[in-house]
């Protein structure tokens, strides 16, 4: 609108002008001057001048700018253009542009394919390509998955496949050469049949002498392999002998390389690939950037210097023509110097009178791209002065509110230039949307500026009639946007505010609290319980104040409707013996009681990331079948929402799994692993983008920012950010420590992990975790010993050396009946403070004979508990005899616990042992005289 105005002032002006020169007999001004119109008219044909009379590529905006101003004239108006010719025939050169664009075909393998993009059509790194190079270029796929280099060796050769006869027919301008990562593998390069180096560099000659022969000629770009994390040789040998026989091609040739090599041996590159090969969407967008940094620059026809008589001219991002002041009438000569040797260069020097124009040709490698470039040469600063104000608009850069006075005299300069000048402002685009985004950010800045203001007038938080202000402020807060957001500086006094209503009126926090419930569902089911303890923790008084707990006491209902009807079971029949990663589970080696107990462990590790995780891993109600141990050979079962569910229907579920390792479409994947006998656990949300090829010892929990999980032989995490179906972008880092762990050996047979395990299914429901590693577990005479840490503090696994020994790991029995003993929670903190160091307080304490019971746990040289460590030469208290279930007396419910060990129904811990032996056993036997006695004792007090 103002640009409108200031047009239509300025026409106006010049009609009365010419009216009143009229009227006074003075001579009239030229139509140009004189009549609005014909401003429009001749900024269109001083457009068209600028145009050269052989359009390139780069050239094509100066002809849409002449075309877009055309089409704006009047019809009659049209008729004055009387170059309009030349602009005709410049569009029909940019059509021919348009029907020929610069073909590139991509030769490769699966990295080329784009097997790891969670969709290869669009994010494979040749597709990402095309999107960063534009309508100019044309790209095509000739990626095949698996394939070699090498041809007529029995390998899965390149050479005659259906892709390799789409990369000849395509008609190439460039190829790009990326393949030789599948032949770089231990078991094609040291071949014993065939001298396989050899055999690479001749057929690798023989495909780049192929597609050098077409028809088109293409440049051919040989692209060294990215660097990978397999196993199988690649990662030494591509950089030690793949890469200098592709240089020794290239020099033979002449051809160019791409190093793909380089920019991907960064430390985080290993975080964007899933499967140590194949990258991810984000993986692939850097070998694209590379490929696209390599060919903007083989065809740029940017320079790298101009001067005039010597002295630079500055170069600037968008502006082709510009203007140099002559002093003494002197022209100088122009020199100017590509981005690149490829270019072709072609100067014609200015020549007199002035102003007079010297003109820079600039032709790209391949003659695919040219750019005209100008420079005036003129005695008045009025001849250059639009070439003044298109470098003034190029000099914006980015648009911040302290760059208005810049850009309003940018404006006004462009507003009161004549046609001619104006024309050669071709960057004034970018003025349009340099005005445009700082009105967006005055905007924001308003908004931002009227929160403030809201926020200053809450004052002092003394009284609950303040509430409503509060809300008010939080509330337009909440709606600014992110920019917006950022520029309230006062921000953390609504923080403040917030905080002293919460101690003002108890009832706010808890509808806040309600109010973060968004949904009645299990996704809700953690902050429905927090607000539903937070209620019920007011008075009475304060309840009457909670105005939405309504809102609570549907979600509720609804969320424990979910709960009572998840009634998902698993099926043992399809347990084998093909577990050999964790032989102890096999069908040979575990009882029909075994089984049952440990898909009942799955059953429950399913409902408990429903009911306390908030997380649905597969169906909600049905049966589940095991997989048969062909897959991972491990005990296990995958759950997703796609026909690898192993549901017999084929149907989907909704579930919150992110994705899956393979990159499979539309398969949202996670597992339900078992390490030991009646134990399960989860491998979900950004884990479940990984293969690891071994099963959790717990759940995963967050720590510090981060999210960490405990696995078999190492220990995993990533960033705790929130979980988006689809997204792979998340890296996923592995520490190498694990239960029991020396260096990558474990030293305890099991014991540790189990250890690990057991805690962590034993106090699932609760939430508790031992935490990460510390380290490696450490040898100390007769103990092993390994410290641990998490969101409960420090813990300890702790063995002796005969136990270890004595833990079989090919029985389930042995190691549980050999586990090592764990020292956690509010007895490691007493623990922890007994000494500096895990030597000197194991000295102090000895060997643990057991886990915690009853708030106490028994080490050889006494017992630990809340209130510190009682040495064995201090009085021990004993239980009472009889009194199993440590509840200080005598009853029939302790009949009941002897009377299930008996039959093996219930464990008892070594102190309810003690409790049990109420015949007083020298050897301790549990037995029905024990019954027997501990009735008369009840009898006798009665």
């Amino acid at each position: 609108m103002v640009i409108r105005l200031k047009r239509l002032l300025r026409k106006t002006t010049a009609l009365i002008l010419a009216l009143l020169l009229a009227a006074t007999g003075l001579p009239a001004l030229t139509p140009a001057l004189a009549d609005g119109a014909d401003f429009d008219v001749e900024l269109v044909k001083a457009r068209i001048d600028l145009i050269p009379d052989t359009v390139g590529r780069n050239d094509v905006k100066k002809v849409n700018l002449a075309k877009t101003d055309y089409d704006k004239l009047t019809q009659q108006q049209k008729t004055q253009v009387t170059n309009y010719g030349k602009l005709e025939n410049a569009l029909q050169q940019v059509q021919q542009l348009k029907n020929d664009p610069i073909r590139i075909t991509c030769v490769g393998s699966s990295t080329t394919e784009g097997v790891g993009a969670s969709d290869m059509s669009k994010y494979s790194y040749p597709a990402q390509l095309q999107a960063l190079l534009g309508p100019d270029f044309v790209i095509t796929n000739a990626g095949a998955s698996g394939t070699t280099v090498v041809f007529g060796a029995g390998t899965n050769q390149y050479y005659g496949s259906a892709k390799y006869n789409l990369s000849m027919s395509s008609n190439p301008d460039m190829v790009l050469m990326f393949v030789g990562s599948n032949d770089a593998t231990n078991d094609n390069w040291y071949r014993t049949d065939i001298n396989y180096p050899e055999k690479f560099k001749s057929c690798y000659k023989a495909l780049l002498e192929g597609y050098l022969n077409l028809s088109t000629r293409p440049t051919v770009v040989m692209c060294y392999p990215y660097n990978v994390y397999t196993g199988d040789g690649r990662p030494t040998i591509v950089p030690n002998h793949v890469i200098p026989i592709l240089n020794e091609i290239a020099a033979e040739y002449g051809c160019p390389i791409l190093d793909l090599y380089t920019p991907t041996t960064w430390e985080n590159w290993r975080e964007l690939m899933p499967d140590a090969l194949h990258p991810n969407d984000q993986g692939y967008a850097i070998v694209a950037k590379a490929a696209y940094d390599f060919i903007t620059d083989y065809f740029s026809t940017e320079l790298k210097e101009l001067k005039a008589g010597g002295q630079s001219i500055e170069l600037l991002e968008g502006v082709s023509d510009y203007g140099v002041l002559v002093t003494n009438g002197q022209i100088p000569q122009i020199t100017a110097v590509g981005a690149n040797d490829k270019q072709k260069i072609t100067i014609t020097q200015a020549e007199g009178p002035l102003p007079a124009v010297a003109k820079i040709r600039v032709v790209s490698a391949d003659d695919e791209f040219s750019q005209l470039y100008t420079v005036t040469f003129a005695e008045s600063e009025e001849d250059i002065k639009g070439h003044k104000v298109a470098a003034d608009i190029a000099r914006i850069g980015n648009v911040t509110l302290e760059k208005e006075q810049m850009i309003n005299q940018a404006r006004s300069s462009y507003d009161s230039l004549p046609p001619r000048q104006m024309a050669v402002v071709q960057n004034y685009d970018v003025l349009i949307s340099a005005e445009a985004k700082l009105d967006e950010i005055k905007e924001i800045a308003a908004a931002a500026d009227a929160v403030k203001n809201m926020i200053e007038a809450l004052g002092e938080i003394t009284s609950r009639s303040q509430k409503a202000d509060i809300k008010a402020a939080r509330a337009a807060y909440e709606a600014l946007s992110a920019e917006a957001k950022e520029l309230v500086t006062n921000y953390d006094k609504l923080l403040q505010a917030v905080e002293t209503m919460y101690t003002i009126d108890p009832a706010f926090k808890v509808e806040d609290a309600i109010d973060l419930i968004k949904e009645n569902n299990y996704r809700y089911g953690s902050k429905i319980r927090a607000a539903r303890a937070m209620y019920d923790a007011l008075s009475a008084e304060d309840k009457a104040n909670v105005g939405n707990y309504g809102k609570l006491v549907a979600a509720e209902a609804a969320v424990k409707a979910q709960y009572d009807a998840y009634t998902v079971t698993i099926s043992p029949a399809n347990w084998t013996n093909k577990y050999s990663k964790y032989p102890w589970l096999n069908a040979d080696r575990v009882t029909e009681a075994d089984k049952q107990a440990t898909v009942e462990a799955m059953a429950d590790e399913m409902k408990y990331e429903y009911v306390m995780q908030d997380y649905c891993l597969g169906k909600t109600s049905g049966v589940y079948n095991l997989d048969t141990g062909a897959w991972g050979e491990i005990l296990s079962l995958q759950t997703d929402n796609n026909i690898w569910n192993a549901d017999p229907t084929g149907l989907r579920y909704e579930t919150d799994n992110i994705w899956n390792p393979w990159n499979q479409g539309g398969r949202y994947w996670a597992m339900v692993g078992v390490p030991f006998v009646g134990m399960a656990f989860s491998q979900k949300g950004y884990f479940g983008l990984k293969d690891f090829g071994q099963i959790a010892l717990g759940n995963s929990f967050v720590y510090e920012g981060k999210v960490y999980q405990v696995y078999w032989a190492g220990t995993y995490w990533h960033e705790d950010v929130p979980l988006v179906q689809g997204n792979t972008n998340v890296a996923i880092n592995k520490i190498d420590y694990f239960p029991g762990s020396s260096g990558s050996a474990d030293i305890t047979n099991n014991t540790f992990r189990y250890a690990y395990a057991n805690y962590s299914q034993v106090n699932k429901w609760q939430g508790l975790t031992l935490g990460i590693p510390v380290g490696n577990a450490v040898k100390d005479g007769n103990l092993t010993y390994q410290e641990f840490t998490g969101p409960y503090g420090s813990a300890w696994i702790v063995n002796t050396a005969d136990r270890i020994s004595a833990s079989s790991t090919s029985s389930n029995d042995s190691m549980k009946q050999n586990q090592a003993y764990v020292i956690a929670g509010e007895l490691a903190e007493v623990f922890k403070s007994l000494a500096d160091t895990n030597a000197e307080r194991f000295a102090i304490t000895g060997a643990p004979l057991g886990n915690a019971e009853n708030g106490a746990q028994r080490f050889e040289n006494g017992i630990l508990t809340a209130s510190g460590f009682k040495t064995g030469e201090e009085p021990v208290e004993e239980p009472m005899l009889g009194d199993v279930d440590l509840d200080g007396r005598r009853t029939v419910a302790d009949i009941v616990m002897i009377r299930s060990a008996i039959m093996g129904r219930t464990e008892l811990s070594e102190q309810q042992i003690r409790a049990a032996n109420v015949d007083e056993d020298p050897e301790g036997r549990i037995t029905v005289t024990d019954i027997v006695a501990l009735r008369r004792l009840i009898m006798s007090e009665e």
